[in-house]
């Protein structure tokens, strides 16, 4: 005879089997493999995006310098747009990482002291020699 906690125990990993059993299938449906083509240029775009996030704004410059260069005006414009376009996308995290100012707390903040800096004197015991 099977006790109660075993065969309760038995319908925990069967449901926890069978939801996970659904959980691969559907994530198997949402997948698609990628030719090497468009794997290298997802994986491209990632590496930009990631570590390398000005990278847009510099070939926008880049485009702008070399359409004045040609002395091409329909170029100079577009290349243009493309510089402002990219530009708030490149200057936000340099808004992020400025330091706080006048009145502004920072992680600094919440620095702990050591014994004997603070203002706080630690309490001496009973008996203890030296100044008070």
């Amino acid at each position: 005879m099977e006790s109660s906690a075993s065969s309760f125990q038995r319908t925990l990993v069967a449901r926890a089997s069978a939801a996970r059993d659904a959980q691969l299938t559907r994530a198997a449906k949402r997948k698609r493999v990628l030719d090497e083509d468009e794997f290298v240029a997802a994986l491209d775009r990632i590496i930009e995006r990631d570590y390398f996030p000005g990278l847009p704004l510099l070939r926008a410059q880049h485009e702008l310098l070399l359409a004045i260069e040609a002395d091409d005006p329909e170029r100079a414009r577009r290349a243009y747009a493309m510089v402002g376009a990219a530009t708030p996308a490149a200057h936000s995290s340099r808004r992020e990482e400025r330091p706080p100012t006048r009145g502004q707390r920072s992680e600094w903040d919440e620095t702990p002291r050591r014994a004997g800096d603070g203002k706080a004197r630690q309490k001496r015991p009973a008996g203890a020699a030296g100044p008070p």
